[in-house]
């Protein structure tokens, strides 16, 4: 995987601004994250349709985002090792950054230069919170809340839209439901030529 790795950082770096690359210290790149991406893409572009990638993360780049998360809360790294999900930020930029190289043509990690992809469009990254609105989740909430039988029940549910579509304003939430996901979260879209 060295190779692929010695290919995929001079990539990386080609799509960020001269001024970001100079105060650049360290640099994540997930060679599997990418190349499954890769796939999927190619996929949609055979046989249409889209796919959508939402996760907490950033356009990048990205440094040291490694986490440790343990009952909804962030936990020191080290504390319980074998108890507590590891996790990474997704680099969003570099995922678009392989679906526009399709675009324009340049063959993907192991497709031939005869058979370069032009057949698919990335849309996003856009956050959680724009993603759910543009969906219609005031409408869905009403409905759901007219729905409930009890004001605990309505309660719970606005306590759950708001985690969906909050940002960090909602850590100090007695529940301990932690921070809000919808600016922490982005979503990226794939979509074939043609679609709309």
């Amino acid at each position: 995987q060295r190779g692929r790795r010695d290919r995929m950082n001079p990539r990386r770096l080609e799509g960020m601004p001269d001024d970001g690359k100079g105060c650049l210290r360290q640099l994540e790149i997930s060679p599997r994250t990418l190349a499954s991406w890769e796939r999927v893409a190619a996929r949609v572009e055979r046989h249409g349709g889209a796919a959508l990638a939402v996760d907490y993360g950033e356009e990048g780049p990205i440094g040291d985002s490694l986490q440790a998360i343990k009952d909804h809360a962030f936990v020191p790294v080290l504390r319980d090792p074998g108890s507590a999900d590891l996790s990474v930020y997704v680099d969003f930029g570099a995922m678009r950054q392989g679906i526009e190289r399709r675009a324009e043509g340049e063959p993907s990690s192991g497709e031939s230069e005869s058979q370069p992809g032009k057949g698919v469009r990335c849309y996003g990254p856009v956050t959680q919170r724009d993603l759910l609105f543009r969906l219609g989740i005031q409408e869905r909430l009403q409905t759901l809340v007219g729905e409930c039988e009890t004001e605990e029940q309505a309660e719970r549910v606005y306590e759950a839209c708001a985690r969906l579509v909050g940002g960090d304003e909602l850590q100090d939430d007695s529940a301990g439901a932690g921070p809000g996901m919808g600016f922490r979260y982005k979503a990226l879209a794939s979509v074939s030529a043609g679609l709309g």
